[in-house]
């Protein structure tokens, strides 16, 4: 749809992409940042979480989803802006996450939710 509009979109992801990139991995993520060179705008809905039903999930698969999912996003921002035009944005998403009601993904729904949907930031 972007590239319709005359936008130049470029996709990103651990496979099947135009670029390769694990974003659980600052290195990676760098790279990336370094191979494209100046952006406009990012959306990531990418992320990964334990897929357990909530009565299984332990305490170190909550901390593995976060970081797996909020962390990494957040760090494709902090990495990214070192790269973004002054008018840029990051559009961090939760995907199917919010949009398919798993149990098995409940929990990080709502951890997500909060920090991600609807809420835009500024950075400097």
């Amino acid at each position: 749809m972007l590239g319709e509009r005359g936008h130049e979109v470029i996709t990103a992801s651990r496979k099947g992409s135009e670029l390769s990139v694990d974003i659980t991995d600052p290195g990676s993520i760098q790279a990336m940042y370094a191979e494209v060179g100046r952006v406009d705008g990012v959306a990531v809905a990418a992320g990964s979480v334990p897929w357990k039903p909530f009565g299984e999930l332990s305490s170190e698969d909550v901390w593995l989803g976060l970081a797996g999912k909020v962390a990494s996003q957040v760090e494709l921002v902090r990495l990214g802006s070192q790269y973004a035009s002054e008018e840029a944005s990051f559009t961090l998403i939760t995907g199917v996450l919010a949009r398919d009601w798993l149990v098995t993904a409940l929990a990080y729904v709502r951890s997500i939710e909060g920090r991600q949907t609807g809420q835009v930031y500024v950075v400097e």
